[in-house]
């Protein structure tokens, strides 16, 4: 997975948003949101769980909703595409209009 992605990506961007998703907070721009918002995470991502989701995402947006992929941890667009494709078209669906 590393090599691949040593492979497909471009430095200067990957810098760029490196910086921006370690120094940025955006959280007081989003708080309280009334769109309906889809936090996923895996059930083995130690970095970003289900219990950070919760102590953030969910706070910020009230018709937040968290779904856990049981067999995914951080990468679960490699892990599990099928199942995330599946909540994300599911949810999409569910908040059309």
């Amino acid at each position: 997975m590393v090599d691949r992605s040593l492979a497909r990506s471009d430095r200067d961007a990957f810098a760029a948003y490196f910086r921006d998703w370690a120094f940025e907070d955006f959280h007081e721009a989003v708080e309280g949101a009334e769109v309906p918002a889809l936090a996923v995470a895996g059930a083995h991502d130690p970095a970003l769980s289900a219990e950070v989701m919760r102590a953030t995402w969910m706070e910020w947006f009230p018709r937040g909703e968290l779904y856990v992929l049981q067999d995914a941890g951080h990468y679960a667009m490699e892990e599990t595409p099928l199942p995330l494709l599946a909540r994300i078209e599911g949810f999409l669906g569910e908040n059309e209009g």
